[in-house]
């Protein structure tokens, strides 16, 4: 079993924007210092209290420049809202800067967020698959061409090609039914969550074929002789640094329920130094 995180980073009252990414990269740090093996990120928008990361490829891109093994995942970039030759060069200059250690993970999002980038919510499902296919097709074709309903290109060459070939692992969010035929059909793993899927019948979601074994569903953490002592009792952990304390806690990650309250670590070698005896 491997182990990870995942944050929305959110900002209550209190708290400012730079801290909290200040804390939140140093988090991603610690959990490289840790063992963890992959810190996954959340896109949101529009609501401070509960999440500030609206760019999680450009908060990879600089976590990317404080560690060296763990692996860099969104959780998920949501490719509705989105032009996807953008996202197509954010992405792999993100895994090159990172030295090959993205992990593409791509979804919808919810409906409140779609208003605010002028992108009808009943698009969403065409807008996604659309773009998905048509980021594959920019890593893995050179030049490449393209024609959908939404997006468009003709002998277009995009650049950077991610480092990782033929491209950084991707998989998906499965939080409908119509997801997961989607990602069996392309053999993706998925994220799939108890608190946030419907309790669909097995009918609704028979048209998926069979989904690989490995990392079918979302990857959770570190090996276990690393798990801090704090945390052992947690079966998915989130750590989350306030300034100016030097207590470890973990949480529950609250994806689908209000934002937690971040919780106190000073530093790296603050932790290390509780582990001295």
């Amino acid at each position: 079993m491997r182990f990870g995180f995942f944050d929305q980073l959110p900002c209550p009252s209190g708290f400012s924007e730079p801290q909290r990414y200040r804390d939140f990269t140093a988090q991603i740090e610690l959990g490289d210092a840790l063992g963890f093996d992959t810190a996954w990120l959340g896109e949101i928008h529009f609501n401070r209290a509960f999440s500030i990361l609206a760019d999680p490829l450009m908060v990879l891109a600089a976590a990317a420049q404080r560690t060296t093994r763990i692996r860099l995942g969104t959780a998920v970039t949501l490719l509705p809202l989105h032009n996807p030759i953008k996202i197509a060069e954010e992405a792999a200059t993100a895994d090159i800067l990172s030295n090959g250690r993205l992990e593409f993970g791509v979804g919808r999002g919810v409906a409140y967020q779609y208003p605010g980038y002028g992108i009808p919510l009943e698009e969403s499902r065409e807008r996604f698959e659309e773009a998905f296919d048509f980021i594959v097709e920019a890593w893995t074709n050179e030049p490449f061409s393209f024609e959908g309903k939404f997006f468009r290109a003709r002998d277009l060459s995009v650049v950077p090609k991610p480092l990782q070939s033929p491209h950084p692992p991707v998989r998906v969010a499965a939080n409908s039914p119509d997801t997961f035929p989607f990602s069996g059909r392309r053999k993706l793993p998925i994220f799939a969550s108890p608190i946030a899927n419907p309790k669909t019948p097995a009918p609704a979601i028979s048209g998926a074929v069979s989904m690989p074994s490995r990392d079918s569903t979302i990857r959770a953490a570190i090996t276990p002789t690393k798990i801090p002592k704090a945390a052992r009792s947690s079966g998915s952990m989130v750590c989350r640094r306030e300034p100016g304390a030097d207590s470890l806690s973990s949480s529950v990650p609250g994806s689908f329920g209000p934002a937690p309250t971040p919780c106190r670590l000073r530093s790296i070698a603050s932790w290390h130094s509780t582990q001295a005896t």
